[in-house]
């Protein structure tokens, strides 16, 4: 099932305690391309809820983001732009994806899952925290992130320390310049 979203995606609001609400849930075998603007929902005594929960553990799905995906706001803390899990499936994205505060834009639950990122748009990390890493330390799971010209990213990635099937990657046609010393430990391309 395909959606090409053109118009605007809010998660439910929370007056209390409770996180906002996601936005939306991509499934497997559901292609979500974004052209619009997709925000968790907002917490008026919580944490901001994630714009998208992504993945599916037995289909793969697709996000395509060309518009703006955002984590929502919270008393306590941001909501995640992209809470992606186990089995997900590939993200291109040449538009914005930025985390609440506190919060990282894409962020992993499972030590299996494969992420596949490619990006020639800003991925933006909520202040305090890292722009896309893994709440659990990859076990079987890979990161793959693959930048094209344009591509930039405000805050750390973090690849796995266990893992050895982590890739980066500049790739795509265009022309492009990258700082090779932003690789490295507790800096941008993060290698714990």
């Amino acid at each position: 099932c395909r959606t090409d979203l053109s118009g605007t995606i809010t998660g439910g609001a929370s007056l209390g305690s409770a996180h906002g609400g996601i936005g939306g849930l991509i499934r497997g075998g559901s292609i979500l391309v974004n052209n619009g603007l997709v925000t968790g929902g907002d917490s008026a005594a919580g944490q901001g809820g994630a714009a998208i929960d992504y993945g599916h553990p037995l289909v793969a799905a697709s996000l395509t983001n060309n518009g703006v995906i955002r984590g929502g706001a919270g008393a306590t803390g941001g909501g995640i732009a992209i809470l992606a899990r186990s089995g997900f499936g590939p993200i291109a994205n040449t538009g914005l994806i930025e985390g609440g505060a506190g919060q990282g834009a894409i962020v992993s639950n499972s030590s299996t899952a494969n992420i596949f990122i490619t990006n020639s748009g800003t991925i933006r990390a909520g202040a305090g925290s890292d722009a896309i890493y893994r709440t659990l330390a990859a076990t079987t799971g890979s990161l793959a992130l693959e930048l094209h010209a344009g591509s930039v990213i405000e805050g750390n990635v973090v690849a796995g320390d266990a893992v050895t099937t982590d890739v980066f990657r500049l790739g795509g046609d265009g022309n492009d310049t990258f700082d090779i010393s932003t690789i490295g430990d507790g800096i941008l391309f993060a290698i714990p």
